[in-house]
């Protein structure tokens, strides 16, 4: 009996051991028929109506991806193969990687104006992600509309109305949702990358920063009237995560604001064509010849799709920063 007792420990130990090794190889596995949970916002007509909880049981394989961001992460992701269409035009001054770009050229299209409720409900999407400005009443109306037709939607946490101050948005947030998209595309890992190089490239800055002062700052728009990005926005998050001071203002600012802050840089946020063309007008303003920025040159452009729901670009704006705060400075 106590043959065989030993034998039944040793081999209760061999199993213990082999069976142990294999589930920790596939901790990090995705493991398919496991629900993946997540927290996202409900929109109508552009406005966050409350948390909106979606239960993905199987990886989308029909999905409308409205915007480039949002279409290059998912092509970064690897998931280029679960895209029903794509409303993305990669026609802007700094476009996507050559490669990705390749990528979108083969998936099928829809023009921004196509994405009306008939149109969209004739395509039978499992999925909808975009800004939360798709959901409007001319477009795609409300997540609630979708949700209740049995369509999954995430909308981008950081793509509020730029004119208001109502939602904190932070890298980290922005992180979260690139991990969202990993866990619901089984694509953990290329998501990982994705965070970890960001996250490594503000430490990057922010080490090669310290000799250098740390400016206050402004990011504005020019609208119908000047949008400030303080803060509570991602961008002057993104700001604040380098070292730089990103000045609390009203959502809505006058040249007014600008002059009394005087902040050491202003960060010009641009959406139109004419890229760049809109610091002339601040350089030349008779109100803003006394301030700092003006003085010393450091009015800078940066493109709203790095700051506006960026995604997988988190990065880029992060680095372009990081160049019109502390000049000179080397970043890999």
């Amino acid at each position: 009996m106590k043959k065989t007792s030993w034998y039944a420990v040793i081999l209760n130990a061999v199993c213990a051991f082999f069976l142990g090794c294999s589930f920790a190889g596939e901790e990090s596995a995705p493991t398919e028929g496991v629900p993946v949970r997540v927290e996202n916002l409900r929109i109508d007509n552009y406005f966050v109506q409350g948390k909106n909880v979606q239960i993905f049981t199987e990886v989308p394989k029909r999905v409308l991806v409205v915007g480039d961001n949002e279409t290059e992460t998912l092509i970064e992701l690897g998931a280029a193969s679960s895209i029903l269409l794509a409303a993305a035009n990669n026609d802007g001054p700094f476009p996507m990687k050559e490669e990705n770009a390749r990528i979108l050229e083969t998936l099928p299209r829809a023009m921004n104006q196509q994405l009306h409720m008939e149109y969209v409900m004739q395509a039978r999407p499992d999925l909808i992600i975009g800004n939360q400005y798709c959901f409007t009443r001319n477009s795609l109306g409300s997540t609630d509309y979708w949700n209740a037709h049995g369509v999954k939607t995430l909308v981008n946490l950081s793509s509020s109305q730029p004119r208001r101050h109502y939602i904190k948005e932070t890298v980290a947030q922005e992180m979260e949702s690139i991990r969202d998209y990993g866990r619901i595309f089984h694509a953990e890992s290329a998501a990982e990358h994705i965070v970890q190089e960001t996250y490594d490239c503000i430490d990057e800055i922010n080490e090669k920063a310290q000799g250098y002062p740390k400016p206050r700052v402004m990011l504005i728009e020019l609208m119908s009237t000047f949008v400030s990005y303080d803060k509570s926005k991602l961008a002057g998050n993104m700001a604040e995560q380098i070292g730089a001071e990103a000045i609390e203002t009203p959502a809505v600012i006058t040249f007014e604001h600008i002059a009394k802050e005087d902040p050491d840089v202003l960060m010009v946020i641009c959406s139109h064509a004419e890229y760049g063309v809109c610091l002339q007008q601040i350089y030349e303003h008779p109100g803003l010849q006394h301030t700092k920025c003006v003085q010393n040159r450091r009015i800078y452009s940066i493109p709203l799709s790095y700051t506006y729901g960026p995604l997988c670009h988190t990065i880029d704006g992060i680095k372009m920063m990081a160049k019109a705060f502390y000049p000179g400075i080397a970043i890999e």
